[in-house]
């Protein structure tokens, strides 16, 4: 017995085995802990910050460049509304060209138009398709029409959308479909018209039956290959012609093309309206140049 009690005494020295009591003490020390809830650790920030979401900075941009792309184009827009308005207009009034002439000027939104009834009727008309110069109101070029009816013609400018020529290449198409009682077709181009009807005339050589430029020429169409009249009239003091241009594109015309200069003859001269800018005015009147044109036309139709 004795024994036993040291055994316990030393055990409990040095291997330190808890009391009674301590062991109460622990028993009651867990039952607490399991009753509380247990408290997650903190989450660090920089977790919080992955997990909200993040600014649209790429659809911020894209509008910015699409609001961009909206206002340079309204910028262009006006720019290119400003240019158009910018025509030379006539000098008269349509009622004014009607009284110059006994023969019916038809006008209508595609086209101008003025025929000679005589010459249909006898079903031999020759019509001339006028492209008009950049930037000129088609009926600065009735006088020129009026000419080519009292001469036995018959006259036709389509119209261009700003009168640029360059948007309406096909404008030949709409006359020829449209008055049928002509049969044979030239184009008279003007000015900055000339190289659109020399596109027009390769595409289409079949459907007209000459081409006649008036202070211009086709500097890149290349018409030599073709079998096709072709006329070329300036004025002496055209400045709005490049006459060096001029001659090294006459290698671009069909062989046995004609040339012809009207003396004191200019770029304005053809037309009813003010000197275009950059022309030299010349002491022919617009009449005057009208006439020789006329006739350097007629000769060039007349002949064998």
């Amino acid at each position: 017995m004795l024994c036993q009690s040291l055994f316990y005494a030393l055990l409990s020295k040095y291997a330190k085995i808890p009391t009674m009591k301590e062991r109460l003490n622990r028993v009651v020390d867990r039952s607490v802990l399991q009753q509380e809830e247990p408290v997650s650790p903190a989450e660090p920030e920089t977790a919080k910050e992955e997990i909200q979401p993040k600014k649209p900075e790429k659809r911020a941009q894209g509008k910015l460049i699409l609001i961009g792309i909206v206002v340079v184009l309204l910028l262009l827009l006006s720019v290119f509304k400003i240019y158009v308005d910018n025509n030379y207009k006539p000098l008269h009034t349509m009622d004014d060209y009607q009284a110059m002439t006994a023969y019916e000027i038809e006008s209508s939104d595609n086209a101008l138009a003025i025929q000679n009834p005589q010459a249909i009727a006898n079903k031999n008309a020759i019509g001339f398709i006028i492209y008009g110069d950049e930037r000129v109101q088609r009926e600065c070029y009735l006088p020129l029409m009026i000419a080519l009816a009292e001469n036995g013609y018959c006259a036709y400018l389509p119209t261009t959308f700003g009168n640029l020529p360059v948007l309406n290449q096909e404008g030949a198409e709409y006359v020829i479909r449209t008055y049928r009682s002509v049969h044979t077709w030239y184009i008279i181009a003007h000015g900055k018209a000339c190289p659109v009807a020399a596109r027009y005339a390769k595409s289409n050589s079949s459907k007209i039956n000459g081409l006649i430029y008036l202070g211009g020429a086709s500097y890149h169409t290349d018409l030599s290959e073709l079998d096709l009249p072709l006329l070329s009239v300036a004025g002496a003091n055209d400045s709005l012609l490049d006459k060096t241009r001029a001659e090294k594109a006459k290698k671009n015309n069909p062989a046995g093309s004609e040339y012809i200069s009207i003396p004191d003859g200019n770029h304005s001269g053809i037309l009813d309206t003010i000197l275009l800018r950059g022309d030299t005015p010349s002491s022919l009147s617009n009449e005057e140049q009208i006439d020789q044109t006329i006739l350097a036309i007629s000769t060039f139709l007349n002949q064998p």
